[in-house]
């Protein structure tokens, strides 16, 4: 009977051989992984300002249809829901749900006039655009559009991160404010997924707030909604950034408690203009 001869040395380098293979595998995928996680976090980043820049195209769609006014004109703008992905590193797409909603409970703005104590309704506006993220790799953020101005809600935290179209002008004494604010009507809807869609934009009315006050006379805006601290701060920064003193200028109150409508009372101001866009959104 012959003897075996086993190659010992052979068999211990198979035997590392595919050691080297598992690790290498291992490593390898770990780092597709990371390197999958890390983009999937941009992705998800850099979606979210994809859609707010969506959000100020349909702003510009709006002004172009106020200064227009045109009734029969159509505006198209595109939405992507979801992020783009990149299936090489197997990066899981985002989705996020886009919904409007016209009434009055979700966001309400109304423009007063004030004088001895009472107050008269000049006019007001309802609605808002609402995109919510449903993230894998990051936090999910929401985006609001109201009045023309963009708020980010990030962990529960609100902020305005577009102003509306809105501009001051500090005299030495006094201030004017004019600009363009829109609101929205039409059919309550919403969409979730992945994919673009086509946002369509119509001018269903105009109207203005135009006055110039005399003494005893002041403005009075108040806020009604989810959003209310992200106007509070934005209305302090930008009294800050054009030379306008809070309690002298301009005073900011929570008359229901901080949960309840904000009141922005426009001290010592000259005039105002503002031009109201009253848009209908759908799908």
């Amino acid at each position: 009977m012959k003897n075996l001869v086993r190659d010992r040395k052979g068999d211990a380098v198979m035997v590392t051989s595919v050691l080297l293979l598992s690790l290498l595998l291992s490593v390898g995928g770990k780092l597709l992984l990371d390197q999958g996680e890390i983009q999937g976090k941009e992705d998800d980043m850099l979606h979210v300002a994809d859609v707010e820049s969506s959000m100020l195209r349909t702003r510009s769609s709006m002004l172009v249809l106020q200064e227009n006014q045109d009734h029969s004109m159509v505006i198209m703008n595109r939405v992507t829901l979801g992020t783009y992905g990149s299936p090489y590193l197997g990066v899981a797409r985002s989705s996020g749900e886009l919904s409007f909603d016209p009434s009055s409970d979700e966001y309400h703005m109304g423009i007063y006039l004030e004088e001895g104590g009472t107050r008269s309704l000049l006019n007001s506006i309802n609605g808002q655009l609402k995109f919510e993220s449903n993230n894998f790799y990051y936090h999910d953020q929401n985006l609001f559009f109201q009045s023309g101005g963009i708020v980010r809600d990030e962990y529960g935290s609100y902020a305005v991160a577009w102003s509306p179209s809105i501009d001051i002008i500090k005299g030495p004494s006094t201030w004017a404010i004019y600009g363009n604010i829109y609101g929205m009507t039409g059919s309550k809807w919403s969409i979730t997924g992945i994919e673009s869609i086509s946002m369509i934009i119509r001018m269903a009315g105009s109207s203005d707030v135009s006055h110039v006050l005399s003494a005893g006379q002041t403005i009075v805006l108040v806020y009604d909604g989810d959003t209310n601290s992200a106007w509070e701060e934005w209305w302090r920064s930008t009294a800050q950034l054009n030379g306008l003193t809070v309690g002298t200028d301009i005073d900011l109150t929570w008359p229901s408690g901080i949960s309840g409508p904000l009141e922005v009372e426009l001290i010592s101001l000259e005039s105002i203009k503002l031009n109201i866009g009253d848009m209908e959104v759908s799908i």
